[in-house]
């Protein structure tokens, strides 16, 4: 779950890349190529 700039609430899924990890809390970004979008640092 991600709770965006304006309050709402989403849920993503993305495929598990090696020495990628995400915690509670922090900021991401979702850039997205094509109609494709990834989860970043």
């Amino acid at each position: 779950m991600s709770r965006e700039d304006d309050g709402s609430m989403l849920a993503y899924v993305q495929q598990v890349q090696e020495n990628k990890v995400f915690r509670v809390g922090e900021h991401v970004r979702f850039p997205a190529h094509g109609g494709t979008s990834r989860i970043s640092h």
